[in-house]
């Protein structure tokens, strides 16, 4: 199992944004606004409101975790926004995805990565819940991992499928290959954080996934119950 350091769990620091990180996450907002402003004089209703609705989706990692009162590790965060402003902002409002052949393929593999994680991290802690009653193996909860990054990919494609059957979008784009490249990424993405997990468990060699799941859960020690 993924053990915490205990010394490192005793004292815990609220994670605070580096500078580049604050000017990152500043820029971006910035770029938002010139966007929505732009689009706002040009009377692009569409733009206007699919900006708006990527301005609350990246606010949503952050609500969440007020919400829940859980603390994120600040590349969890960042990452989270980031994906969000490439893949709607820059890829779907400004064409990203048509402008450079390789943005899709970029975007299916972060994704793939960030749901493999969010999949190690569910199945960890209903691992340690005390009031669950089970104890998996290291290789169920690799495989989960990996099961569960896959079939959220499956399902993106297939709502693609449906947007463009349906309301005529072009999501798909060379339809049958781009689907399956969608998914060889999608596999490939979480393949590697599993086989991450899975040589952390049996040698003890960390890597910045394991680093970070770790941290996650060292800053939310209140939530995990590990009685094990």
């Amino acid at each position: 199992m993924i053990n915490l350091d205990k010394n490192k769990m005793d004292t815990i620091n609220i994670p605070k944004m580096t500078k580049t990180q604050k000017y990152v996450k500043l820029s971006m907002q910035i770029i938002l606004a010139i966007g929505l402003v732009s689009s706002i004089i040009a009377a692009n209703l569409m733009n206007v409101i699919f900006i708006i609705f990527i301005i609350i989706f990246s606010a949503l990692p952050t609500v969440f975790a007020k919400h829940y009162k859980l603390i994120l590790p600040t590349e969890f965060e960042l990452a989270a926004i980031l994906f969000i402003f490439a893949s709607l902002f820059l890829g779907s409002t400004y064409n990203f995805y048509y402008r450079f052949w390789w943005w899709d393929i970029v975007l299916h593999g972060i994704s793939a990565v960030l749901l493999g994680i969010l999949g190690l991290l569910l199945i960890w802690i209903l691992n340690h819940n005390e009031k669950i009653d089970m104890s998996l193996n290291p290789k169920f909860i690799c495989i989960f991992s990996f099961s569960f990054a896959v079939s959220i990919g499956t399902l993106w494609e297939i709502y693609e499928f449906v947007a463009d059957s349906i309301f005529g979008a072009n999501m798909q784009k060379s339809g049958l290959v781009d689907t399956m490249w969608d998914l060889i990424i999608d596999t490939a993405g979480a393949l590697f954080v599993s086989i991450t997990a899975y040589v952390y468990y049996k040698t003890g060699h960390k890597s910045r996934i394991i680093n970070e799941v770790q941290e996650f859960l060292s800053l939310n020690k209140a939530f995990f119950h590990d009685n094990k």
